[in-house]
C-alpha cells in the first residue's frame, strides 16, 4: 500500500499539574514520535490551562495544545494509541485537515 502523507490537527489537554519544564518535555516527546515516523510539525501553539468540558481524572482544567502536523496516513491509529497511553495527555482528538 503506498505512503500517503496527510495534514492532521491535534488538539490534547495536558495535565495541569505539570510545569512548563515538564509540558515542554511532554510536548517534545510527542514531537520526536511524529517525527521518528516520517511527519512534520508545521504549528504548534499553547493555549494554556482552560477548564474540560467533563472531568477527567479528578481534574477539571487542562493544559491545551493545539498542533498542526504532517503524517503518513497508516501511522495515525499508531500515533492514537501512544497518546491513549501517555498518563500526562488527558484527552486528545486527531483530524484530518484537508
Amino acid at each position: 500500500m503506498s505512503e500517503r502523507i496527510r495534514n492532521y490537527e491535534l488538539i490534547m489537554a495536558l495535565s495541569p499539574v505539570a510545569n512548563d519544564d515538564e509540558a515542554s518535555n511532554i510536548l517534545e516527546g510527542i514531537s520526536g514520535y511524529i517525527k521518528e515516523q516520517g511527519g512534520d510539525i508545521e504549528e504548534q501553539e499553547i493555549w494554556g490551562i482552560r477548564r474540560l468540558s467533563f472531568p477527567v481524572d479528578d481534574f477539571h482544567e487542562g493544559n491545551y495544545v493545539r498542533t498542526l502536523l504532517k503524517m503518513n496516513s497508516l501511522k495515525t491509529q499508531e500515533f492514537n494509541k501512544i497518546l491513549e497511553a501517555n498518563q500526562e495527555v488527558l484527552i486528545h482528538m486527531i483530524t484530518k485537515v484537508s
